[in-house]
């Protein structure tokens, strides 16, 4: 049994602002993900497109939605060696906690400057949150949720898992 992290890095030319998930594994070969998303059709109409996300969700939080993340599913089967991935063994509990931790739906609010606004999160804040909820204090929390700062973090972390 697993748990794990991956992230995708930002791309800021192709105004893709990155993602953090977390997952988890029973079996080797039947990993469930999970996301913390924003609803594009939660920011005002002249912020809808990738290019104006920034320019609202760090200034203002949106409500916040935990996702069964086939994305970051998809990227990890298919294109593995573009994303930062840490794993750590763990315990049926420990599983079963992460579980409880990530069930989809409305969850909160979200923002791309999370420690602005008591009881945000973004993809990162919330990856590493419930993580670490399950596991211990396995992942530092970073300014802001920065994916440059947790890049920085997984690319440091000597553990990697198996290609899946």
């Amino acid at each position: 049994m697993t748990i794990s992290v991956h992230l995708s890095p930002s791309n800021p030319s192709e105004h893709e602002p990155g993602h953090m998930a977390a997952a988890w594994a029973m079996v080797p070969d039947a990993r469930h993900f999970r996301g913390f998303v924003f609803d594009v059709s939660d920011l005002p109409e002249e912020f809808q497109t990738a290019e104006r996300w920034r320019d609202y969700l760090f200034d203002h939080t949106v409500p916040g939605h935990v996702i069964q993340d086939k994305r970051m599913a998809a990227l990890v089967r298919h294109r593995r060696d573009s994303l930062l991935s840490q794993e750590w063994a763990a315990e049926p509990a420990q599983v079963r906690e992460l579980e409880s931790l990530t069930k989809t739906g409305q969850a909160g609010r979200y923002s791309f400057n999370p420690d602005d606004h008591p009881g945000c999160h973004n993809c990162v804040t919330w990856a590493t949150e419930v993580v670490n909820n399950a596991l211990g204090q396995v992942l530092p929390r970073v300014r802001q949720g920065r994916i440059k700062l947790m890049t920085e973090v997984l690319r440091a972390q000597p553990n990697k898992p198996e290609p899946a």
